[in-house]
């Protein structure tokens, strides 16, 4: 299995979203957490000082994170059912793959150009896993050029040219965009030769209107389910109820295969507090060895090392670097997000601190929310003392991290990292 910043997919991970299919959802707590993030349109951040870094970290373990002032609603479902892809869907990717997109777009929305855009891309690197399907929702009574654009790529689609019109139109966007309904008319004579189609046989097509009808009954489909708006966006038949940026939609097909092929189930044992357990992540930069603390945290110190044993942490990165002052990892999908299908409570150690660098803890979604996403300090950052379970220490290899560059695990999701963490072997023995 290839690793994800090459393109690949780790098979754990969970998310849910509102189906208007009807199809259950799982997880929803990971999925809200998901439409949160991509809603918050994540930029690329210059560090600021070290006193502010840890808000990067996300809520404390101990205190429940105060209500936002302005919670994103949920998405609302469909009025009507969408009808579920079917043989004269215009489909572009191999059949009977992982991943369907179903586009609703209007070739003179900025958006649908945008999308566009991104869709490709995204085909591109998954080739063999994406099968993409776009209907037509012409938003005739505010884009004067819809209707046409849309009977054009049904003209075009006839002589078996659906998508070669459908990047013409929307890779020339630019051109086209600015004219009255009369010269686009006339633009898409001129440019009909581009393609390998009948010109003829399409010209008289648009003068007759051949495919108005059908055009109309597109729009007239889609009104009635409730779309609103151009692009809507439905991945495996549930609705994405985020912006469909490359960044959120590769998120979300990571998350989206790995809750397909399972999760780790638990609680796991606990760690034995008389064992002395060591941790050595074998990195492609050097090992970086890790003592775990089993008699402060057992159940953190357990469920690590059931994690690595069952290979999760192989092939994970730090998807999230803070140079200099932290560095957070153990999601196998890069996207921040990963989780077994387990939580387990908060081991507070008073005795701990992270008044020293080096020190391992977890990463958290709030109180007892302990899952597989841990931290490492790496300078002293005393003002988390007492709000996360610490359950180890860097004994070796932590100037490794100390020259990590800063990485976002949403903005900077598509790009490779500088470090991986290949394998994590286990150690155990007597004190």
């Amino acid at each position: 299995m290839a690793a994800p910043g090459a393109g690949g997919l780790h098979p754990y991970v969970s998310v849910a979203s509102a189906s208007p299919f009807g199809s259950a959802s799982r997880l929803p707590g990971l999925a809200a957490l998901l439409v949160l993030l991509c809603a918050c349109a994540p930029t690329t951040a210059t560090p600021g000082p070290p006193s502010a870094a840890p808000a990067r970290l996300g809520p404390t373990s101990t205190v429940p994170a105060s209500a936002p002032s302005s919670t994103p609603p949920a998405p609302a479902l469909t009025a009507a059912p969408i009808p579920p892809p079917k043989a004269d869907d215009w489909r572009i990717g191999p059949d009977g793959a992982e991943f369907s997109l179903l586009v609703y777009s209007d070739f003179q929305s900025p958006a649908g150009h945008r999308l566009a855009g991104v869709l490709a891309e995204l085909r591109a690197i998954h080739p063999q896993d994406l099968q993409v399907i776009f209907r037509p929702y012409p938003l005739w009574p505010i884009h004067d050029k819809a209707l046409i654009a849309a009977q054009a790529a049904e003209a075009a689609g006839a002589q078996g040219q659906f998508w070669a019109m459908h990047d013409l139109l929307f890779g020339t966007f630019a051109e086209w965009i600015g004219l009255s309904p009369e010269e686009f008319r006339q633009w898409l004579e001129q440019a009909a030769p581009r393609l390998p189609l009948d010109s003829q046989a399409f010209a008289q097509a648009m003068q007759a209107g051949t495919y108005q009808d059908a055009v109309l009954q597109d729009f007239e489909a889609a009104f009635a389910s409730g779309l609103t708006s151009v692009p809507t966006v439905f991945l495996n038949q549930d609705l994405v109820p985020m912006q469909p940026s490359l960044a959120n939609l590769e998120a979300l097909l990571r998350l989206t295969h790995a809750e397909a092929q399972g999760l780790p189930q638990g609680p796991p044992a606990l760690a034995d507090p008389t064992q002395v357990y060591r941790a050595v992540l074998q990195t492609s930069l050097g090992p970086i060895e890790i003592e775990l603390d089993s008699a402060a945290a057992p159940q953190a110190v357990g469920s690590f090392i059931y994690l690595a044993e069952l290979g999760w942490y192989d092939g994970t990165i730090f998807q999230r670097v803070v140079p200099g002052v932290l560095a957070e990892t153990g999601d196998p999908t890069h996207t921040g997000l990963a989780g077994p299908a387990y939580r387990y409570a908060d081991e507070i150690d008073g005795e701990l601190s992270f008044a020293e660098a080096g020190r391992v803890a977890m990463q958290t979604e709030g109180p007892d929310s302990n899952g597989a996403n841990y931290f490492i300090n790496l300078q002293p950052l005393p003002e988390l003392d007492g709000t996360r379970t610490i359950f180890g220490r860097v004994v070796s290899g932590l100037e490794v991290l100390q020259r990590l560059p800063a990485r976002d695990p949403l903005t900077d999701l598509l790009l490779p990292a500088p470090l991986v963490i290949e394998r994590v072997t286990i150690l155990a023995g007597q004190p």
